[in-house]
Formats: structure tokens, sequence, C-alpha cells
């Protein structure tokens, strides 16, 4: 059987020097540190999780199917990749949060042409 590990609160995080691993610091309810010492390769895995686990800790919470997390914009950047049609849109929250999509240059026309729809631009805009 695992053994569980009531966590108070996570401390910070260390890369190792080569960065093929990586540790989470945090403090137990029982007040001593430990920490958990991860490949790199769960990076991935754990961007792709929390994300889904804090939606559902939402829903669950507040009893509401239609809650999601939701950040405030405070940045952007869209850049040209070497080699590729893709363009990479960069958002940035103002806490630090920050990803990276790689997106066609069409879709960007459909983004525009929705925003048109629910009125997030202004009618003199021409989407082409």
């Amino acid at each position: 059987m695992a053994k569980s590990i009531d966590v108070e609160a996570l401390t910070n995080y260390e890369i190792s020097a080569n960065g093929k691993r990586f540790r989470l610091n945090f403090r137990p309810a029982s007040g001593d540190y430990n920490s958990i010492t991860l490949p790199s390769d769960c990076l991935n895995q754990l961007l792709m999780t929390v994300p889904r686990i804090a939606t559902e800790v939402l829903r669950q919470q507040y009893g509401d199917d239609n809650l999601r997390l939701v950040y405030p914009l405070h940045d952007w950047a869209l850049s040209k990749t070497e080699g590729s049609s893709h363009l990479v849109l960069t958002l940035k929250g103002w806490d630090g949060l920050e990803i990276a999509f790689a997106i066609e240059p069409d879709d960007l026309s459909k983004i525009a042409a929705q925003m048109h729809e629910a009125g997030g631009l202004p009618e003199d805009s021409r989407v082409n």
C-alpha cells in the first residue's frame, strides 16, 4: 500500500545541475520538511494533469460543472517559428504564469472572427 503524506504547503523547488531531475519541497502536517524528486520527463505530465485536477476540485467544491480556472491576461506575444508555418502564441498572466501554443495562421483568423461575433472587436475591424 502506498504511503500517504498530508501536505500543508509546497515551499519551493530545485532543479538538478544537469536539468534531468527536479525536486518539489513541501511541509507536511507533521511539520517536518520533505521533498519528492522526479525526472524532468514528469513535468509535462504534471502540466497536463494539474489544471484538470484544479477544475475538478473547483467543480466539486462549488457543485457547478461550468466552473473553470480563469487567469487575467497580463501580456501576450506572437512569434514565428523557424522552418514552420506555425506561429507561437504566448499568453502571460500577472502571477508569472506563462503558456505557449503552436498555432496555424488560419486559426488566428478564426479566433478574430469569433471575437468579432462575440463583440470583442470594433465594428470597423476586418478579418480576412
